[in-house]
């Protein structure tokens, strides 16, 4: 005897608390959200995955969420960094203006190693620093493969 399983209903994984088929015979396999829904469904504290409200973006930035911060991204996180600047300085920052760690470790967020600057005095310290340290652009090779030398 074969069941009936696609007339069961589950309650949606989100939270909300709506009834769907147990079975998705378009899809061929068990759901646990109703359309338009998903895991994030539930978010913040509550969530089966919090870990403090931080964490570590592939940048190496620490981020913090902060919602309501203009900075923030689609999650709601922004990087620590910004925000010890302008409560320590009692300001907001543009969204153009870069806050520099003077150290380059990207997780010490102490506010003696951060300097604001904007985005192309930013760029210029760099390409300083690394033309004072021997360093090539582009890995030495141009776009048409011949090498680059430094001219000081």
């Amino acid at each position: 005897m074969k069941v009936n399983i696609e007339r069961k209903l589950i309650l949606c994984a989100c939270g909300c608390g709506a009834e769907i088929p147990y079975w998705s015979e378009r899809l061929k396999c068990r759901r646990k959200f109703k359309h338009g829904h998903n895991r994030y469904g539930i978010t913040g504290e509550n969530h089966q995955n919090w870990k403090g409200g931080f964490w570590i973006s592939h940048g190496g930035y620490k981020l913090v969420m902060d919602k309501q911060h203009i900075r923030a991204d689609k999650d709601g996180y922004v990087k620590e960094h910004i925000l010890n600047y302008e409560k320590y300085y009692k300001c907001c920052i543009l969204k153009s203006t870069i806050i520099h760690h003077i150290n380059g470790i990207k997780t010490d967020n102490r506010i003696e190693n951060l300097r604001a600057m904007t985005a192309s005095i930013h760029s210029s310290y760099h390409r300083k620093k690394e033309l004072s340290d021997g360093k090539t652009l582009f890995g030495g090779i141009n776009r048409w493969g011949q090498t680059i030398t430094n001219t000081k």
